[in-house]
């Protein structure tokens, strides 16, 4: 791309190269890493730029459009969503509501079930063990006497 220009008393247009133009730097982001702003002590800023002039081929070619530079910030815990003290108490409310007779007498007898269990295996540990009799083929098994 070129500008022509036509110089007064000048029989010929003259060709001027047309250079690359940058806007103004942008101001830097927040500090940032893998996309977040939370977790972490080291990241990245980024600032960026627009071409308010593309050059002609003869002009000089365009700066960078972005940068980036490292930086630090006090590190600081993520909310992580759907957690927290709030959160849990709204979703067992939720989960009241939403629970029906059937599924609330399913867990009292689960509940029921698993008490009885217990109560068994308890009495099975504080019972003392039956002894078994000898088998008749243990009792008339052969003592060797010779010696």
């Amino acid at each position: 791309m070129y500008t022509k220009i036509h110089w007064p008393g000048s029989a010929c247009p003259m060709f001027v190269a047309v250079h690359c133009e940058a806007s103004e730097w942008s101001p830097w982001s927040p500090c940032t890493k893998k996309g977040k702003t939370c977790g972490f002590k080291r990241g990245n800023e980024v600032r960026v730029r627009e071409i308010v002039q593309h050059p002609s081929a003869r002009g000089n070619p365009c700066p960078a459009t972005s940068e980036s530079r490292k930086c630090m910030v006090q590190r600081k815990r993520c909310q992580k969503e759907g957690k927290g003290k709030k959160n849990r108490e709204e979703k067992r409310k939720k989960s009241n509501k939403d629970e029906s007779k059937e599924s609330r007498q399913e867990s009292k007898g689960r509940a029921a079930r698993r008490q009885n269990r217990e109560q068994r295996e308890n009495n099975n540990k504080t019972q003392p063990k039956k002894r078994k009799a000898p088998s008749k083929e243990q009792s008339l098994a052969p003592v060797d006497t010779a010696q």
